[in-house]
Parts: C-alpha cells; sequence; structure tokens
C-alpha cells in the first residue's frame, strides 16, 4: 500500500472515530497519522504527480484534528458540568438531612 493511500485509511479512520464518538481510538490513530504523514512530507517535496492529492489529504487531516479538539473541549465542558452537579447534588442532599435532624446515610 501507497504512503499516501495508507494516510487515506487513517483519516477515513479518524473521520469514523470522531462521528460515532470513539474517542478512546483516537491515541492510536494521531501515532499512526504522525508516523504516515513523515511519509506523505516526503511525497509532498518528490513526486509531482501525487503532490497535490497528498496536500488536499494533508489539509484535511488538519481539518479533521481541528474538529476533535473541538469536540474533546466540548465532551471535557460536559463532564465537568456533570461532575459539578453531581456534588453540588451530593452537597444538597447531605444539607437537607442534616437541616432535617438526620445524619447523612444514618437516621436519627
Amino acid at each position: 500500500m501507497s504512503s499516501l493511500a495508507e494516510f487515506t485509511g487513517l483519516k477515513v479512520a479518524l473521520s469514523d472515530a470522531l462521528r460515532q464518538g470513539s474517542f478512546h481510538l483516537l491515541a492510536g490513530l494521531d501515532e499512526q497519522i504522525r508516523s504516515a504523514s513523515t511519509q506523505v512530507f516526503e511525497l509532498m517535496n518528490s513526486e509531482r504527480v501525487e503532490r497535490d492529492e497528498a496536500i488536499s489529504e494533508m489539509r484535511e487531516v488538519i481539518a479533521l484534528y481541528r474538529h476533535a479538539i473541538d469536540v474533546c473541549e466540548a465532551q471535557s465542558i460536559a463532564a465537568k458540568q456533570e461532575y459539578l452537579n453531581a456534588m453540588n447534588n451530593k452537597q444538597g442532599a447531605a444539607r437537607y438531612l442534616q437541616v432535617s435532624g438526620m445524619e447523612y446515610g444514618l437516621s436519627r
């Protein structure tokens, strides 16, 4: 398989992982894409025939990385908010029990 075909396959895998929310696959794909991109950069500097296609594929992968960063940031914010809500609910429940004369987890 040519370097460009491998790179294109990795781009599709990255796109699929993002679309399906398979974030656990991103780290492995990132390593593979970084390795393959070195070979694609060499193609961009040598073979005129594949140069334009290599540039196009590289631009698409960069756009996917930007999208991945946006998605991961949104997921991080949502997870933080969910954690804060859970902590607030726990504190609210403990305060309610305290006010009603019960210990948290034990009734009097």
